[in-house]
C-alpha cells in the first residue's frame, strides 16, 4: 500500500512540474500567453485521462460487450440489455466481467453451438485447467466448451507472444436464467 502512495505521489509531484515548467519557460522567454495555452491544455488533457481511467465502466456500452462476444465467435440475434459491468486493474493484472439479459433464442443458440461443438464435454466429466493445456506464450488457442450444473460454459485461452499476458475468457449461459456472463483474466 505504501508503495503505491508513493507512486502516487510522484505522479503528482511530475505532473506539478511538468504544468510548472510549461509554463515557466515561455514565460522566461517573453512568452506568457503561450505558456498559459499550453500549460492549461495539459491540465485539460490529463484531468480528462484521470477522468477515463476513474469512470472507465461507466463509458462501456452495449456495443462494446457484443464486440467482445463476436471476438469470440457469438452472435446475438435479438435485443440485449447490459446488467452489469466492472474491471479492476492492478499491476500486472486486469479483469473484466460484464453480464448480458439474452433473448430465450439467443440462449439456446449459444447453448447448442456449445452443444455441437467438438471438443464439448458433459457435466460428469472432470474439467482440466484449460491453461496447462498449452504453452502461455507461444501455444496455440484452446477452446473449451462443458456443461457444468447450472451453465453452458465457453473457456478461450489464446497465447499472445512472449512477454505479454494470454488472453483468458470465460463465457458462461445461465440455464435457468437468460443471462450471459463474459470474463476476461489478464496475469
Amino acid at each position: 500500500m505504501m508503495f503505491f502512495l508513493i507512486v502516487f505521489l510522484l505522479f503528482i509531484l511530475i505532473f506539478i512540474g511538468v504544468i510548472f515548467l510549461t509554463y515557466w519557460i515561455p514565460k522566461k522567454l517573453g512568452y506568457r500567453k503561450i505558456g498559459l495555452i499550453i500549460s492549461s491544455t495539459l491540465i485539460i488533457f490529463f484531468v480528462s485521462i484521470t477522468i477515463f481511467f476513474v469512470f472507465e465502466d461507466e463509458f462501456f456500452s452495449k456495443n462494446d460487450a457484443l464486440e467482445l462476444l463476436g471476438q469470440n465467435n457469438i452472435l446475438l440475434e435479438k435485443e440485449c440489455k447490459l446488467i452489469d459491468n466492472e474491471s479492476m486493474t492492478a499491476i500486472g493484472d486486469y479483469y473484466h466481467t460484464f453480464t448480458l439479459e439474452i433473448s430465450e433464442r439467443d440462449k439456446w443458440k449459444i447453448i447448442s453451438e456449445i452443444k455441437k461443438s467438438k471438443n464439448f464435454m458433459k457435466s460428469d466429466t472432470n474439467i482440466v485447467d484449460i491453461s496447462s493445456l498449452t504453452n502461455n506464450y507461444t501455444g496455440q488457442e484452446v477452446i473449451q466448451n462443458y456443461e457444468s450444473r447450472g451453465f453452458f460454459v465457453k473457456k478461450i485461452f489464446r497465447p499472445v507472444g512472449e512477454g505479454f499476458a494470454p488472453i483468458y475468457r470465460v463465457i458462461t449461459v445461465d440455464k435457468n436464467d437468460n443471462t450471459l456472463v463474459f470474463e476476461e483474466i489478464d496475469e
